[in-house]
């Protein structure tokens, strides 16, 4: 068994976040990384975190191909006084149409855990 080796993941895309996140499995060789920051990073201000969307990217380190998945067209409603807002992003190969899938979500929460306004699904 060979020894495990470093692979350098896609820094110069992600290299201002304060983490990545390997989103979901590996499919087909491909792995779908999240940024993140956090909130100190986000110097704490809500507006900067309420309106927050991560980066995300398909990668193949076989390959070395890299692909950066737009941001999301959909717009954040009015934040509620004192909201919290969740960003979910999974990754998945669909078998019937050949092809990956990313969904992000996006739920928006008050402090006492009620729904605010909406939540957002996107399918990139």
């Amino acid at each position: 068994m060979s020894s495990p080796q470093e692979i350098p993941y896609p820094h110069d895309i992600m290299e201002k976040c304060s983490f990545v996140d390997i989103v979901g499995s590996c499919c087909n060789g491909v792995i779908c990384l999240r940024d993140g920051y956090s909130f100190e990073d986000l110097l704490g201000l809500w507006d900067d975190v309420y309106n927050y969307e991560s980066n995300i990217v398909l990668w193949n380190p076989t390959t070395s191909e890299i692909k950066m998945l737009p941001q999301s067209n959909l717009s954040h409603p009015p934040p509620p006084p004192e909201p919290f807002s969740l960003e979910i992003v999974e990754f998945g190969f669909d078998s019937t149409t050949c092809d990956y899938k990313v969904l992000r979500i996006f739920e928006y929460l008050t402090h006492d855990n009620q729904r605010a306004s909406s939540h957002q699904l996107q399918l990139i």
